[in-house]
């Protein structure tokens, strides 16, 4: 987990009439700064005095400094994807959004306040301004009042609040303090700072390593942070009592991790995950093939040992839901259950119906539409290769949907190169619940992710895959 620790020094008290006369960024991978921009800043407006007398910042000082359009770029790549921390957060990230307004830039990033957070883990002090704060607990400021000088020691004040946490703080519940009683005493909260953040899984188990949790996310150190922060209920407190070990596994890409997170809970059973629910509803859309070769529809009454992918709670949604696909895949609504009798269906005279019902079309033309229909309700991204990032730079993560029960996610190397789709079977292991992953393979295009390049499987050439 990265943090921006951050101090700024401005020509009043109100971040909305105010201009930046002095930032100091220091980045913190939790352990050391890793990078750091201190610098003046030229407001483009004169400093008060009492500011002068206060900060030793003139108007001298700053007439040949960076404006701060000079420096927002710089500012916005060394923040990216890092958590915002101060003390006294809410003025110094207010001044930020201020000077980015300005500029037509929504600066958005989540924040830690340093106050907040030592009143919470260092209660009794009788000032929490940094400078008392910082004498009570030996923290040296050099340039007190001045943007580098006070962000340093804000860095060690944070850094000894780490440490005071176990070494975690959950983005989500900054505030948190983690009580060791609520927790097993064997179980080591000092692994949670060797949590990666990046996507993938994690797997909580009991003194007897039984299975206990699996969670996943697309940053596991902050899904694990925020799972052992959730104490409300008389279920979490249960479970945390019964946490002895936490073990992590990268999966390259969220989706990945989601989908693995299903088969595992479906496979393994954990004690306090809820297991996920197959499609419900007493109807369900039922294919078959007569004897003519016709693939026909029906709606009939669902068989809870088996998989549905259309499901209904009455048989007039049902009805309705199939009328609605006769029409808009120009289906024969005789073949599909929806009318009785001899002759043709009453779609026939109105060329709605290609005439199925009397033979008037093959069963191999009628069948197309049938099946596309199938697939769709089905999944409906099939036939695609989705690539997107690995474990490493060294590879390339893979979500393969192949037919209606082919789906599988795997791992390339960057330097491989595929010639055909079949290929990729090589590269992926098939799940064993299609019917729990697809889901979210539908929310996840639904939610229009951009991974690196989804290939469908029919166009698969050497040029698509370079």
């Amino acid at each position: 987990m990265m943090y921006c620790i951050v101090d700024v020094e401005t020509t009043g008290g109100n971040p909305q009439g105010s201009k930046i006369t002095e930032v100091a960024i220091y980045k913190f991978d939790g352990h050391a700064v890793v990078d750091e921009l201190v610098t003046l800043i030229n407001p483009e407006t004169d400093i008060p005095e009492f500011i002068t007398r206060l900060t030793g910042i003139s108007n001298e000082m700053v007439a040949d400094a960076p404006r701060f359009y000079e420096v927002a770029a710089r500012i916005v790549e060394m923040t990216r994807d890092t958590i915002f921390v101060a003390h006294n957060a809410a003025f110094d990230y207010a001044c930020f959004q201020t000077e980015f307004a300005a500029l037509g830039y929504d600066f958005n990033l989540p924040q830690i306040c340093s106050v907040r957070l030592a009143r919470a883990l260092l209660p009794g002090h009788a000032s929490y301004s940094l400078g008392n704060l910082c004498r009570d607990l030996g923290i040296s400021i050099n340039g007190r009042h001045r943007a580098g000088g006070d962000a340093f020691a804000t860095v060690s004040l944070f850094k000894l609040l780490l440490e005071r946490n176990h070494g975690s703080i959950s983005p989500d519940h900054p505030y948190h303090r983690f009580d060791r009683s609520l927790y097993h005493p064997n179980l080591d909260l000092s692994i949670l700072k060797d949590i990666p953040a990046c996507p993938g899984l994690f797997y909580c188990r009991d003194q007897d390593d039984n299975l206990l949790y699996v969670g996943h996310g697309s940053n596991i150190r902050t899904q694990v942070l925020n799972y052992l922060s959730h104490t409300k209920s008389m279920r979490a407190k249960k479970m945390l009592a019964l946490i002895v070990h936490i073990e992590w596994e990268r999966s390259g890409s969220a989706l990945i991790a989601s989908m693995m997170a299903a088969c595992s809970i479906a496979d393994l059973k954990p004690r306090f995950n809820h297991q996920a629910r197959k499609p419900s509803g007493a109807f369900a859309l039922i294919s078959y093939t007569d004897q003519n070769g016709y693939c026909r529809l029906m709606i009939g009454k669902r068989n809870k040992k088996e998989d549905a992918s259309v499901c209904f709670s009455s048989l007039n949604d049902a009805q309705q839901a199939l009328w609605r696909w006769v029409d808009s895949h120009h289906l024969c609504s005789k073949m599909c259950g929806l009318e009785e009798g001899r002759g043709g269906c009453s779609l026939v005279p109105l060329g709605q119906c290609n005439g199925a019902c009397v033979g008037s079309e093959s069963s191999e033309h009628y069948n197309i539409r049938v099946n596309k229909l199938l697939a769709e309700l089905d999944l409906k991204y099939i036939h695609r290769v989705i690539i997107d990032k690995g474990r490493t730079r060294d590879e390339f993560s893979l979500v393969f949907i192949g037919a209606t029960h082919e789906i599988g996610w795997g791992y390339i190397g960057v330097d491989e190169t595929i010639h055909r789709p079949e290929e990729f079977r090589e590269h992926v292991q098939l799940s064993k619940f299609p019917q729990l992953v697809k889901p979210i393979l539908k929310s996840y295009f639904e939610s229009h992710h951009k991974p690196l390049k989804v290939l469908m499987l029919n166009q698969i050439n050497q040029t698509d895959w370079d």
